[in-house]
């Protein structure tokens, strides 16, 4: 009888089993599934390798192994609009690691700090400090962060629940190639369908690749105008990002001051700054009644990185660095170019990161990039 009921069973579950059987394979090979820390050894052995998971947030977590792995002595910590900081930039590019990804709301970096062993902490931290993170009014959705928070079984089945039929979409409408997944995945330097299907992956110095936006943007197909159209539609909404707010968060505030008391304590040198906007942007906002609290950050925020002998700049603008809009990947993320502009106006400002950036590289480099996305 028992025996009669798992073969019912067996009959009954073997459809939904073939049904989900393809999209799991097709994620398993493309290492969608790849343990994290095997991924930061990976990327530590073999500068060519990227990692690009399609169907989930992963690299908040492989920002904080790779850490453990890497033992960087310089490293850049935010959200994703630091991650176009580059090894490349400085004297001993070994030493750098990009942790951009890794924060979603200011009391992320105490989060990430935490987490460090202090075997693993660096000497000299950049530490990019988004604007709105200081708008009283701004918070992060709470159901984005429960979308990748929590154990990593379960984070990676629930992508695996909301996805497996968009991999079925997305192998009907070409944005999965099979013959791709066969030809990378054997030689493992390209990590997850995002990196496979040339949409976006982190290089192995933690910063990332945008393949697809950078090829849009080349071919002409999306020219600034066009990139910057959702953030200047949030800016008009005062929505996401781009709340209105005239005034500076006590929370956030107070949480930066513990950051920066546990930086000290720790002996790391930190070097804070607003990342840039587009120009046109930036100069919305800041011609709007809508953002007053823009103009109360560093006021508020510098006298704090002072008085620990630390160092902040406001790179709000990024004209002001001597970058064009056609510099960035959308209107409030910076293309490479851009943050090789960004560093070298922290390295002009402190003189411990001066020690460690290779600022005549870097000054040789701009005017003979490939682009204005790509430097290295």
């Amino acid at each position: 009888m028992v025996r009669s009921f798992l073969l019912r069973l067996a009959a009954l579950l073997a459809p939904f089993a073939i049904v989900l059987a393809f999209p799991f394979a097709v994620m398993w090979r493309a290492g969608e599934f790849m343990p994290l820390d095997e991924v930061a050894r990976l990327q530590a052995r073999d500068a060519g390798s990227i990692y690009g998971p399609a169907y989930s947030n992963s690299w908040r977590y492989l920002k904080r192994v790779a850490f453990t792995v890497r033992r960087p002595t310089v490293a850049a910590i935010g959200t994703s609009r630091v991650m176009q900081l580059r090894a490349a930039g400085f004297r001993h590019p070994e030493s750098f690691y990009n942790a951009g990804g890794a924060v979603y709301e200011p009391e992320d970096f105490n989060r990430f700090l935490d987490s460090l062993d202090r075997a693993a902490q660096p000497r000299i931290l950049l530490v990019g400090l988004d604007q709105n993170f200081f708008n009283e009014r701004w918070q992060y959705p709470p159901e984005l962060l429960s979308s990748f928070e929590g154990n990593r079984f379960l984070v990676e089945a629930k992508a695996f629940q909301r996805n497996w039929k968009l991999v079925y979409s997305d192998v009907f409408h070409h944005k999965i190639s099979l013959r791709a997944l066969s030809q990378y995945g054997h030689d493992r330097q390209r990590v997850g369908l995002g990196a496979m299907m040339d949409r976006g992956a982190f290089r192995h110095d933690g910063s990332f690749y945008y393949m697809r936006e950078i090829g849009a943007a080349l071919r002409g197909e999306a020219p600034p105008h066009v990139r910057f159209a959702p953030q200047l539609a949030a800016i008009d909404a005062g929505r996401e990002q781009f709340t209105w707010g005239a005034t500076v968060s006590p929370a956030s505030i107070a949480s930066l001051q513990s950051f920066l008391d546990a930086c000290q304590a720790r002996g790391i040198h930190v070097v804070g700054f607003l990342p840039p906007f587009a120009h046109e942007v930036y100069a919305r906002m800041h011609g709007s009644p809508h953002y007053r609290y823009l103009d109360r950050i560093e006021p508020t925020i510098k006298p704090l990185f002072t008085a620990r002998g630390f160092t902040f700049v406001d790179c709000s603008d990024l004209a002001a660095l001597g970058g064009t809009d056609d510099e960035t990947i959308d209107g409030f993320h910076g293309s490479e170019m851009a943050y090789v502009r960004v560093l070298l106006r922290l390295a002009s400002e402190d003189k411990m990161l001066r020690e460690q950036v290779d600022v005549d590289r870097l000054q040789r480099a701009l005017p003979w990039a490939k682009n204005p996305f790509e430097v290295f």
